[in-house]
This record gives C-alpha cells, sequence and structure tokens, in this order.
C-alpha cells in the first residue's frame, strides 16, 4: 500500500475506523465503469491461477473440454475448460465463457485457440478432445476436431461427450415411443399446475420440478417426484374438486390431470422409466466426477448396457405391470383393461360341433391378455435403448482398447500412443514394472507409480497422459448452471463480458476466496492513472 495511504489510515481518530470516510471524494471508486474494472481483474486473477496449475503439471497434456448453450438472451454462450493431471491427481478446470455471433466451425475453433494463446498455454499439448456430438464440433473434415487437429499437426482424438450420448439416447426413446412421450408432456403440465402458489399451498408432496430437457437426469427428477407423490399429488387433485374457492377452469384442469394419471398409459410409462432411469443413473454419476477416466466410464456404460438388456423378458413385464397396477388404492376401478379374462366356458349347444379356433383362455396369465400397446411399448423401449447404447458408444474403440491395454501392459497395444505423441517407456522398463505391479490391485496402478515415479519415471508419465483424457464435458455443464444462477431478468441488461466475469468467479468460488488482494490491487492500481494511488 502507498506509504502515504498507510500514513493516512494509521492517523484516523480511534473512533472512526473505516478507511472509505477519508478516500478522497474524486477517489470514492463506485462508478459502473470502475466495478467492471474491479470484477475482470478478479476473474483475471483466478484465471491466472488455473493456468499457473497448468504449467505445474506432471506431464505436460491437457483435453480440450468445450460446450456450448444459448442463454435468455439468445447469445451463444462457449465454456471451455481443460483436464490435466497434477500431483497425481486429475483435476478439470473453467477456463471461461465467451459468446461469438457466428456459429460455425472456423469461428469456433479461432476462438478456442485464440483464448489458449492469450493465456499462454500451448495448443501443441491437446492430448484429446471432448465435446458434444454436434456435425460442427465433430464433423470429420470440418469440424471443430477435425480444425484442431490439423492446427496441432498430429492426431488429436475426439471423444463425444459420454454424458451428451447418454442424454440423445433418453431423448431418443421418449420421442419415439408414443406412450413415453405423452407421459412427459403430462409431466410438464403437471409442473405448470402445481406451480400456481393457491395450488401449491394445499399441496404436501415435493415439489413437481420442471423437466430439463438439456440434460436426461431431468426426467428422472421428474419421475422420481411423482412416482414418491402419486397418492398426494391425486388426493390434492381431489381437495380442488372439493374446494368452491377453486374456479371452474381449476377444477375441470384437476378433473383432467386425475383421469389421465388414472389411466394404465400414465401409471406403465411412470413405473417403466423410473426403472430404466434408474439404472442409468450410475452412469451419470460417474460421468459427474471430474477425476473419471474414459476406462471407468466404458465399463459402467457396459454394465449399464448388459443390465439394460437383461430387462426384456415377460417376468419383468409382469413386475412392472403389477407395480402400475398397485401405485395406489384409488386406481383398482380403473384396470379393467389389465384384468385377466376369465376362462370362456364351451356352451353345451357346441358339443356337437368341431371347433377351427381356439377359445380364449386366462391361463397363459395376465400377460397374455394385456393390452397391446403396453407390451409393445415395454419391449421397444427396451430394444431401443439396448441399440442405441451399443450404436452411440463404439466410435472411440481403438483409444478404449489402447487405454484399457495399460492394464495388463500390453507393449504391443501401447503403441497407439505415439500416434498422439505420448512417448513410451523402455521394453525394459515396462518389464521391470510389469513384476513391480504384480499381484498389486489395478486401481491402484497409477497411484503406486506415482509414489514410485522417480523408478519409473516414463512409465508414470505414459499414465499420467492417458489419465488426461476425458470423457464428459460435465465441468462445462456445470458451468451453464451457474450462467442460469446469474443471469436472472433483473440481470438481462448486464453485457456479456461482466456476466462471463461474474460467472467465472462464481463456478471458481474456492480460487475467488483465496485470492491475493496484494495482487488484485496492483493489477487496479497499474490498470490506468489512479486518483488516488493504491500502490
Amino acid at each position: 500500500m502507498n506509504p502515504a495511504c498507510s500514513k493516512i489510515y494509521l492517523n484516523l481518530p480511534k473512533k472512526k475506523t473505516k478507511c472509505a470516510k477519508y478516500i478522497p471524494k474524486n477517489a470514492i471508486y463506485t462508478s459502473p465503469e470502475i466495478q467492471n474494472q474491479i470484477i475482470s481483474i478478479l476473474a483475471e486473477v483466478v484465471r491466472e491461477q488455473v493456468v499457473s496449475d497448468l504449467k505445474s503439471t506432471d506431464v505436460k497434456w491437457f483435453t480440450l473440454l468445450e460446450d456450448g448453450t444459448r442463454d435468455t438472451n439468445n447469445r451463444e454462450n462457449i465454456s471451455i475448460g481443460i483436464r490435466y493431471v497434477k500431483s497425481g491427481k486429475v483435476f478439470e478446470s473453467f477456463l471461461g465463457i465467451y459468446t461469438t455471433e457466428k456459429l460455425n466451425a472456423q469461428t469456433f475453433t479461432k476462438l478456442t485457440l485464440d483464448i489458449l494463446n492469450k493465456n499462454k498455454i500451448d495448443p501443441a499439448h491437446i492430448i484429446s478432445q471432448c465435446y458434444d456430438g454436434a456435425s460442427v464440433m465433430s464433423g470429420r473434415k470440418g469440424g471443430v476436431a477435425a480444425l484442431i487437429e490439423k492446427s496441432v499437426g498430429r492426431c488429436v482424438p475426439y471423444v463425444h461427450c459420454f454424458n451428451h450420448r447418454l442424454h440423445l439416447v433418453v431423448v431418443r426413446v421418449v420421442t419415439e415411443i408414443p406412450i413415453l412421450k405423452h407421459f412427459f408432456d403430462q409431466a410438464i403440465l403437471l409442473h405448470k399446475f402445481f406451480g400456481h402458489g393457491k395450488i401449491a399451498a394445499i399441496y404436501k408432496g415435493k415439489t413437481i420440478v420442471r423437466l430439463l430437457e438439456q440434460r436426461w437426469s431431468g426426467h428422472l427428477t421428474v419421475v422420481r417426484v411423482i412416482y414418491s407423490n402419486y397418492s398426494e399429488i391425486l388426493r390434492t387433485l381431489d381437495e380442488i374438486r372439493k374446494d368452491n374457492s377453486f374456479n371452474g377452469q381449476d377444477v375441470a384442469k384437476s378433473r383432467g390431470i386425475k383421469l389421465v394419471m388414472l389411466e394404465i398409459d400414465f401409471r406403465f410409462s411412470l413405473v417403466l422409466m423410473k426403472k430404466i432411469l434408474e439404472f442409468l443413473k450410475p452412469a451419470d454419476a460417474i460421468l459427474q466426477e471430474r477425476s473419471t477416466s474414459l476406462k471407468d466410464a466404458n465399463c459402467v456404460i457396459l454394465s449399464v448396457k448388459s443390465k439394460i438388456q437383461d430387462l426384456r423378458s415377460d417376468e419383468v413385464l409382469q413386475t412392472l405391470v403389477n407395480e402400475a397396477m398397485h401405485l395406489c388404492s384409488e386406481v383398482n376401478s380403473n384396470t379393467e383393461n389389465l384384468r385377466p379374462r376369465r376362462d370362456i366356458k364351451i356352451s353345451g349347444n357346441m358339443k356337437n360341433y368341431l371347433l377351427t379356433e381356439p377359445l380364449p383362455s386366462s391361463s397363459s396369465g395376465m400377460i397374455s391378455n394385456l393390452d397391446d400397446k403396453i407390451k409393445s411399448a415395454f419391449f421397444e423401449t427396451v430394444d431401443i435403448i439396448s441399440n442405441l447404447l451399443k450404436d452411440r458408444f463404439t466410435n472411440n474403440d481403438e483409444l478404449i482398447n489402447a487405454v484399457s491395454s495399460l492394464d495388463e501392459i500390453n507393449m504391443e497395444k501401447l503403441k497407439y500412443f505415439e500416434n498422439i505423441g505420448i512417448e513410451l517407456p523402455s521394453v525394459e522398463e515396462i518389464t521391470v514394472v510389469k513384476d513391480f505391479l504384480h499381484g498389486k490391485p489395478l486401481d491402484q496402478y497409477f497411484n503406486i507409480l506415482y509414489e514410485n515415479r522417480v523408478a519409473f519415471q516414463k512409465t508414470y508419465c505414459l499414465y499420467a497422459a492417458v489419465a488426461t483424457i476425458g470423457c464428459s464435458t460435465a465441468v462445462n455443464e456445470s458451468s451453464f448452471s451457474t450462467l442460469t444462477a446469474i443471469n436472472r431478468p433483473q440481470r438481462y441488461s448486464m453485457n456479456q463480458q461482466r456476466m462471463a466475469d461474474l460467472i467465472y468467479l462464481a463456478f471458481g468460488r474456492q480460487r475467488s476466496r483465496e485470492i491475493d488482494f496484494d495482487l488484485f490491487l496492483r493489477k487496479f492500481n497499474n490498470l490506468k492513472n489512479r486518483s488516488l494511488q493504491l500502490f
């Protein structure tokens, strides 16, 4: 701090301890322009900490993470993140949110490279790229992934974000199966209806959340709420009909919604989607962890796919039907179409006739008498999800096989990594490493090699480089959640740079709390000539 300022502060009367009272009136530093400068400098200090971490990593490599979304001002926001290994641990950090008017691959590529260069991050150290599956990002010839690879001058694998793939699977099945599409349309209606203050006041269950179509996990949240509060929702709808204080429109809507909820299509869709989405939940949980490796994510996806395929049986269908029928005591009178038909007795008048068609019978149980639409929806849903999980998670097979080969330390398969610029250890070092790791848990290899990196430097660098390869843009999606929290209606007039800086500070709140304010004051003081010299 400037000595003169320190002297003023030390000579303050004891009863007046606020420095602001003694700052000259021409240097109060509260104007909108000054506020923007302060916010911008704070964001710059936090970003410098991230870049500093990247420059002190265990290996030079990093993965580029990128995703985009539109905000309420119809601006395209591009979130850029990086994944790296430091001190034997995997980190994913956020570099910032940026905007552009043109939405083509060339513009996105130039923006990305400019941001990296501005922060003195060498693009030549990109080991992999993780984006969504839009053609502008994933195009083999003209997409961002291809242009980045061309700029770097070597193979830089592109990984389609696993979370985006799961989302596309769920969206596809919901749009292709009519009763599922209708169910989620009705879930949206439930959210809107129960969002009215007067109705919400008499509803005692958990809030019926809005369906977040951007992320498939939003479908699971909605399903869980409706399932666990099914009886309470019906009770509230009955209460509305009995309460004379509600207008005719609300009463009519409550009657209609209850009839829909009592239909077997709605109840069966509810229990079916709960079953399937709960199976997908472990995949979402591991993909939200920023330290998750490509190998671990792929293993979980394979397990999920296997369990989804196991659902395809009459026994599972029967279980789901029973659950739908007994969801609550009020639905018993609305399940006629699911009740087993009575055995049809042969009339005595038919004894002397030859029957060419078998008479219906309930001996095969309820499944044989189910509405064809319910059976068809069940088997179609399971088949579509199984096939989509198979088709959408096969475009990184070569990379995944190479990553998996680290478990057996297969030198032949490890040669793949030379194509992406990773230096392999010598055959002799690999031989010693295999003997050293023999009998030790596979999931501890990375930690063990880090602790013994002096002895096995090249092997550890190989493992660290592979751990850097990302599989999800979870850090970017989290930044969009912060964007939604910051960009409230009262802030719609905020300029993009101020909003981006506030998002950056809010998202990296841990780093923001640890800002070196001496460094901040120096930057603020040196930005332009100040009326009050702080340093």
